[in-house]
């Protein structure tokens, strides 16, 4: 037998496991992409104030599955989550969770605060200057005060998503309180309403709009009409 084909011989059984070798190693770091999955075009941000961080664990028996269960099932669930500064109150915790910045950055330190340059007290949604509220209050007249995001220091994820969509993403904001909606707004929101308690309607400012969204109006119209005292009915005649 010629020696080269003894030495082939030889050889042809580690050059077969080399061989396969490498097939398998070529499969595993070098693995078909995954199949691409359709980006999401809605973002829901729901705060709830003064829920204690343990309460979704503690009282899991009590919720149903498309609630927390579901957050905690198909989100991202941070167990043990710790926000690098002490103040607790809502105005500069709504301002961290739109921004991901400290109140030091986001300038929103307080509720309420004295400002040494300005020497009074501001609130962290009542701007310097005059805006009014929208609607007006009922009876007319004029009705300033209406919240700003002007104390707001760093833009939010909302601001964000309009920069990088070139204005065509939307963001709406809707809460009780007037902070509540204006830190989670952020600087330039679609609409952003806070509730009237003593009215029973849900209200903006001139900073935002000069008048409510027609579904804004058609909601209030009808919690006014809701309120409105019911006149007993004469008498049906014999």
């Amino acid at each position: 037998m010629p020696r080269f084909v003894r030495a082939l011989l030889v050889l042809a059984v580690p050059l077969a496991l080399v061989a396969a070798g490498a097939w398998y190693l070529s499969g595993q770091f070098d693995p078909a992409p995954p199949p691409r999955s359709p980006h999401g075009r809605l973002v829901v941000l729901v705060s709830f104030d003064q829920l204690r961080g343990d309460y979704p664990a503690r009282w899991a028996a009590l919720f149903g599955d498309d609630g927390f269960e579901r957050f905690k099932a198909d989100g991202v669930w941070f167990a043990d989550a710790h926000l690098p500064y002490a103040v607790t109150t809502t105005g500069p915790g709504h301002a961290a969770a739109s921004t991901g910045a400290p109140p030091s950055v986001h300038g929103i330190v307080a509720n309420d605060w004295f400002d040494r340059g300005q020497g009074k007290a501001v609130y962290c949604v009542t701007p310097d200057r005059p805006y009014e509220r929208v609607p007006p209050r009922p009876g007319g007249g004029r009705s300033e005060g209406g919240m700003s995001p002007e104390r707001l220091l760093s833009p939010t994820v909302g601001d964000a998503l309009a920069a990088a969509t070139g204005g065509k993403g939307r963001t709406f904001s809707l809460a009780l309180k007037d902070r509540t909606a204006v830190l989670l707004g952020g600087r330039r929101p679609t609409g952003c309403y806070c509730f009237d308690s003593s009215s029973g309607e849900f209200v903006t400012s001139t900073y935002y709009r000069e008048r409510p969204h027609q579904w804004v109006e058609s909601f209030n119209t009808g919690r006014r009409r809701a309120a409105e005292p019911t006149r007993p009915r004469p008498p049906r005649g014999r």
